[in-house]
């Protein structure tokens, strides 16, 4: 038998008669799912994921709920109507999966980043604070910079990345003479090296 002061994971039966009901309905079926769906947005129950059907005083409920906690709010809702025969819940606990903690956030993008083959010769520092990974350091080409990133994503648990990572080449890219290159007029011009 329901009763709202059990506070039991699994008080909440999926099916349960109303002492009240029945013939001295005052509330229409349309007027029970609204009020039903406004007593549960009050609770703090996301209705978006909760489906009411009401046919002549008898509710059914379908759909997820994130707890059973969640699901024992329903049949709270439910039992205060008094207009409610019976109803019918048939919610099922979607459970979120929690996030891994900042500490393993970090050993998995610090695995992800030393075992990739294109992030050779790079210094890729890693922290991480509340799911947000920060990179600083430096890889030896532009793209990389870009790449590190890309590999940061796929770890689970990442929800920002801020990449401060600079470039600095592994070899000296100056010129080491005069280069002749084509400009906008189409002509051949010589450049200079700074002096």
């Amino acid at each position: 038998m329901y009763s709202p002061f059990d506070r039991s994971p699994n008080r909440c039966p999926d099916k349960h008669v109303t002492a009240s009901g029945g013939d001295s309905m005052t509330l229409s079926d349309e007027e029970i799912r609204k009020r039903i769906a406004d007593d549960l947005s009050r609770d703090g129950i996301d209705v978006s994921e909760i489906q009411v059907t009401v046919d002549k005083g008898r509710v059914t409920f379908s759909g997820t709920v994130p707890s059973y906690s969640a699901r024992n709010t329903i049949c709270d809702a439910a039992s205060r109507i008094k207009d409610i025969i019976w109803f019918d819940n048939k919610t099922t606990v979607h459970h979120i999966p929690a996030m891994p903690p900042d500490a393993a956030i970090k050993e998995t993008v610090s695995t992800y980043l030393a075992t990739d083959s294109d992030m050779v010769r790079t210094d890729i520092r890693v922290s991480v604070e509340n799911g947000i990974v920060t990179l600083e350091g430096s890889v030896d080409e532009y793209w990389k910079k870009g790449e590190a990133e890309r590999i940061v994503r796929g770890a689970r648990g990442v929800s920002h990345i801020v990449n401060r990572l600079a470039v600095v080449p592994a070899r000296p890219v100056a010129d080491n003479g005069v280069n002749t290159t084509r400009g906008a007029s189409g002509r051949n011009v010589k450049a200079r090296p700074n002096a």
